[in-house]
């Protein structure tokens, strides 16, 4: 479970002012607080509703091929029982692909 606060959407309004910005400060942004969109040709995202968004992750997941679909998921806030079952259910439908970014952690000795 992702324990960030939620950032305001209102920064999403406009990508470009986003551009400038280095992966580590818009990690500190915190989390999205609800679906969003951003269509081809529009400036910036806009809050959908789960169905909506979930409406078009299927649509496009049935409009390809098994072979052409890739899953990521971040080891952040997660427990190794969910690794499992995204990895079956990516793989009923088809796919090898699911991509899990595990994060290390090493202890330095000096």
């Amino acid at each position: 479970m992702n324990t960030m606060p939620a950032f305001n959407p209102e920064l999403l309004a406009d990508v470009g002012q986003l551009q400038m910005h280095k992966s580590a400060e818009l990690r500190e942004l915190g989390r999205l607080p609800y679906p969003m969109i951003r269509q081809c040709g529009e400036k910036g995202f806009r809050r959908v509703s789960w169905d909506e968004a979930l409406d078009v992750i299927a649509t496009r997941i049935r409009a390809t091929t098994p072979d052409r679909l890739s899953f990521y998921i971040t080891s952040r806030g997660t427990v190794n029982e969910t690794y499992y079952a995204i990895q079956k259910a990516v793989r009923a439908m088809g796919t090898n692909n699911p991509h899990m970014a595990m994060i290390l952690y090493q202890q330095i000795v000096f």
